[in-house]
């Protein structure tokens, strides 16, 4: 089987190995991630994420998706990328989670899709659309980006991890545990950012 499809099947096809075996669940790749919160009206209507790979699984992905051995993604090589190891994470909602309360707000698709090799490290570079506006105006929203497997450890970037862009209007966000929401076997308590726009004086 060729290196890419093993390294796409190992790092996103996380939810199938942790059940079929547990012991295997614990973190394989890391990424670091920086999520940009797209707002119109005062609503959130996109999450664009950068994440950045570890320099092991990136220097997998270098080898088999830069064909050309240039040290840099072609656009040939990131529509490849994109087909291999990308787009079945729609099957898992993109590691990313939107909750207004209780409620799970649906990730309808993504656009935008890139990817870089930067000081040995692969960055993607993608947005993830809502089905449609939210309003952020209480303390109930929250934005996680993780793997319920946890076979793949998404951690926020510790500096800026949530920008805004558009019509923010004053957006804030403040980074929470979600101990309502354990992954893992109830094992890991994921961290989250909780948004509010508009917020009252």
């Amino acid at each position: 089987m060729p290196h890419r499809l093993v390294a796409a099947s190992v790092a996103f096809s996380a939810a199938f190995f942790a059940a079929s075996d547990a012991a295997r669940a614990h973190p394989h790749v890391f990424v670091d991630s920086r999520s940009t919160v797209v707002v119109e009206d005062g609503k959130i209507t996109a999450i664009r994420h950068e994440w950045r790979f570890d320099e092991i699984f990136s220097a997998f992905f270098i080898q088999d998706f830069d064909t050309d051995a240039d040290g840099a993604f072609s656009a040939e090589e990131i529509a490849q990328l994109e087909i291999n190891a990308f787009s079945n994470l729609k099957d898992f909602g993109y590691f990313t989670r939107v909750m207004v309360g209780d409620d799970v707000i649906p990730l309808v698709d993504y656009e935008s899709f890139s990817a870089r090799i930067d000081d040995g490290a692969i960055y993607y570079d993608f947005t993830v659309l809502l089905t449609e506006p939210v309003a952020a105006d209480g303390d109930s929203l929250a934005i996680g980006v993780y793997d319920e497997s946890y076979y793949v450890d998404m951690a926020y970037e510790k500096t800026d991890p949530i920008r805004f862009s558009g019509d923010d209007n004053g957006c804030a966000y403040e980074m929470k545990k979600d101990p309502a929401n354990p992954i893992y076997f109830g094992m890991v308590v994921p961290t989250v950012a909780v948004v509010t726009c508009n917020p009252t004086s």
